[in-house]
């Protein structure tokens, strides 16, 4: 809640001061240039904030077993979304700890999400199995694709925030996050976590 306050002040700090620059002015366009970041950042840590409490508000979770928490993901995504998801689902684990549930929830969500705002409904598919101690998640679209470097390197940081927090949520638990895509190629998303992980 102060971290969206502190958003919306800034705005409107920005917006007061923006009154007052010559729009002609190399430091006026220096300090729009310093409030935009600011801005993002901010968005940003006010996303974490609201993801970490959406966190504390997953009890459900706890009740389900690992492929239950898969499979509520993709139906979560499929009542909000209209669209079918096609899952395949190996030999998994019944019971993961809670850290570890509700990543592989907020990493497909996340990557439907992201795949569906993209991609459309076009080709969307998960899939879920384990090995030597390592339970691999992957998310698939035949969609677009698109550059990865161009991306993750934009100054329109707002794509790369998603992509950002995947990866942050999983190393946090030990594991990786590799994103395969190039435009008109589609995107894949594989993700490997330990099942035995405990956060960092």
């Amino acid at each position: 809640q102060d971290l969206g306050l502190a958003l919306l002040r800034i705005k409107s700090l920005r917006k007061g001061t923006e009154r007052h620059l010559p729009n002609a002015d190399r430091e006026a366009e220096q300090v729009r240039e310093d409030f935009d970041l600011v801005e993002t950042a901010l968005a940003g840590a006010l996303k974490g904030t609201r993801e970490i409490s959406s966190d504390l508000r997953l009890p459900e979770l706890e009740g389900l077993a690992l492929p239950e928490v898969v499979e509520k993901a993709k139906l979560d995504h499929e009542g909000k979304t209209g669209t079918a998801v096609g899952m395949a689902q190996g030999s998994v684990p019944a019971s993961a700890s809670l850290p570890l549930k509700i990543a592989v929830y907020r990493v497909l969500q996340e990557a439907l999400n992201n795949s569906f705002r993209h991609a459309g409904a076009e080709g969307q598919h998960i899939s879920i199995s384990h090995a030597d101690g390592w339970l691999m998640l992957e998310a698939a679209d035949g969609g677009p694709g698109f550059d990865l470097a161009k991306t993750e390197g934009s100054q329109d940081a707002r794509p790369a925030l998603g992509l950002r927090g995947m990866r942050e949520r999983v190393e946090m638990l030990g594991g990786t996050l590799e994103i395969a895509t190039r435009p008109a190629s589609g995107t894949t998303i594989r993700v490997r976590l330990p099942l035995e992980s405990e956060a960092r």
